[in-house]
């Protein structure tokens, strides 16, 4: 019995052919675009669009690097690494600057989640733009008190401290330790009065 070209003693394909059809098929692929039973294409895996906006300059700049590659790191560490890509953008503790640059990265860069900023002037105006257009904030560092009281916001979460924590607490181990009178001084901003004002309170 004469054997089909191709075909072993036992009608099946020898390896040197099956090689050959199968280049075949590989170029046919490849050049009309067709995918047959052995060529699919890997599905892409979505982005993780992270953006940050924080002081890169100015009185805030050592922490806002320094959060930055906190960010960086906690990802880089997680099963999302090969999916993050990150956006970064100078606030320079300016309130106007950062709800800008807040604005700016959700709307042009896409991002799914900022990060920042570091003043609490800069936080509370960033989460009352955010907050109508139902925009994720985390707070990677302080915060206004006030997004923990009357302007909290299901849309802007706090993961640092807050004015309070920072002073309240101290006010009666100052007084059981070190007596009742104090001359207070703070940063001539917000999160500076909030600070020197609910240590006072405690007294």
């Amino acid at each position: 019995m004469k054997r089909r070209k191709g075909l072993s003693k036992k009608g099946l394909m020898n390896r040197r052919d099956f090689l050959k059809t199968m280049g075949v098929m590989g170029g046919a692929a490849l050049t009309t675009g067709i995918s047959g039973p052995f060529f699919h294409a890997r599905a892409a895996v979505p982005e993780i669009r992270i953006g940050h906006a924080t002081s890169l300059s100015g009185v805030y700049a050592v922490y806002g690097e320094r959060i930055d590659k906190g960010i960086r790191l906690a990802f880089s560490l997680s099963k999302y690494k090969d999916r993050a890509k990150f956006f970064l953008e100078d606030t320079a503790a300016k309130p106007e600057l950062a709800v800008q640059k807040a604005q700016k990265l959700y709307e042009k860069d896409k991002v799914h989640v900022l990060f920042g900023p570091i003043a609490g002037n800069e936080s509370a105006a960033i989460s009352a733009v955010l907050t109508p257009m139902k925009k994720l904030q985390l707070q990677a560092h302080g915060s206004n008190v006030y997004l923990n009281g009357k302007n909290c916001s299901r849309y802007t979460f706090i993961l640092g401290h807050s004015p309070w924590s920072l002073s309240a607490p101290m006010a009666p181990w100052f007084m059981k330790n070190l007596g009742n009178k104090v001359f207070l001084v703070g940063a001539d901003y917000r999160t500076g009065r909030d600070i020197a004002a609910f240590f006072k309170r405690g007294f």
